[in-house]
Order: structure tokens, then C-alpha cells, then sequence
């Protein structure tokens, strides 16, 4: 059964898994990113079928900046996104469709 939900809190500076993809495929609908200090953001696609990992991006921000990105990115069983911050109390919000 399709269902659409969203999650927030706070990123780990060891990483925070995002969504992760399940039997029926997952797509990660929006995702954005902010912290009251300045920060680095960095997100990891993890593909299982090849068991690789590449950064789809690497910002340094501005205290306050906020990242918004609405691309698609559709995950197969397995893979997952992964976001890195080197200052804690930076705060994820995604929306996400899983089947």
C-alpha cells in the first residue's frame, strides 16, 4: 500500500539516514535544512545494487540559511540518502512517498 509522510528533528553530526527505500520503491519528495549558526551541510545517495556511495552535494551556510530542495530522488529497495552536518542543532524537515 502507497503512502506519503513526513518526518522532522534534528541531524546527527555522525549522519541521519533520511528515507531509506523499500520493496516498492521510495521517493523522497522534499527536503529542507536549516540551523541558527553557520554550517555545513552534505548529502550521501547509497545505491545497493552497486554498493556505492556518491555526494550529491556540499554546501557551507551562512547562520540561518535554509536549504530547500523538491528534486525527486527515487530510491529502489536498499538504497538510502544520508546527511551529514558539522554543527549540531541543525534541523531536517523531508516529505516522502514510499510504494
Amino acid at each position: 500500500m502507497a503512502s506519503e509522510y513526513t518526518s522532522q528533528g534534528e541531524i546527527a553530526i555522525t549522519g541521519t539516514v533520511l528515507l531509506t527505500g523499500v520493496r516498492n520503491g521510495s521517493r523522497m519528495i522534499t527536503m529542507r535544512f536549516s540551523n541558527p549558526a553557520a554550517y555545513t551541510l552534505q548529502l550521501y545517495s547509497y545505491k545497493s545494487s552497486t554498493a556505492s556511495t556518491i555526494q550529491i552535494y556540499d554546501f557551507t551556510l551562512d547562520a540561518g540559511d535554509v536549504v530547500t530542495d523538491s528534486f525527486a530522488y527515487l530510491l529502489e529497495e536498499g538504497d538510502y540518502l544520508e546527511v551529514f552536518t558539522d554543527v549540531a542543532g541543525t534541523e531536517y524537515y523531508v516529505r516522502c512517498f514510499e510504494g
